[in-house]
């Protein structure tokens, strides 16, 4: 998708190249760019080192920006989208992604049960315990979980329509990019 709303010409995707075998291909020049989390450019230190060249962000969720980034003053993504389509799809792909694991329920559950679940989750995540073991099993990283409400907005603001959905399956084939 940033390939598509940067307008790169002609962009190849190489599937099968992920983590460690993507970080090889990257430095050897194999592929032409990678789209890698904030974790991923700390491990490597490459705001540091200046190894890459950065392009634009983009905010999971919208609005949240990691402070580690700040001084590159990258653009959001969002600012290159270019039509009504273009800005739903990236949306529908910022929830997706901003979601993580979801905790489901059904229809008819008691408020009083989603409450207490509720209440765990943001008690769990504000644990320092809890905090703790996040830093140290991601090399340092701090977690930014959404708590429920905010998760529960995120999959309300989600598109539906038709059109995002058939636009978002276009990016998840092997065919080339939509013209824009």
């Amino acid at each position: 998708m940033s390939a598509y709303l940067l307008d790169m010409k002609e962009p190849r995707f190489i599937p099968g190249y992920e983590n460690e075998d993507l970080d090889v291909a990257f430095a050897r020049g194999e592929v032409d760019a990678q789209v890698a989390s904030t974790s991923t450019v700390i491990e490597h230190d490459f705001v540091n080192k200046k190894l890459v060249d950065f392009h634009a962000a983009i905010e999971v969720p919208k609005g949240r920006k990691d402070s580690r980034f700040a001084n590159l003053n990258l653009p959001e993504i969002e600012e290159f989208a270019k039509a009504d389509k273009e800005k739903k799809l990236l949306n529908m792909m910022r929830g997706f992604r901003s979601i993580g694991t979801a905790l489901l329920l059904p229809p008819a559950t008691p408020r009083d049960r989603i409450d207490i679940l509720k209440e765990a989750v943001r008690k769990t995540h504000t644990d320092p315990a809890f905090i703790n073991e996040y830093r140290k099993l991601t090399g340092g990283d701090e977690p930014t979980p959404l708590m429920p409400d905010e998760q529960a907005k995120v999959v309300k603001e989600i598109p539906r329509d038709a059109e995002t959905i058939e636009l978002l399956k276009r990016f998840a084939g092997t065919g080339p990019l939509p013209p824009r």
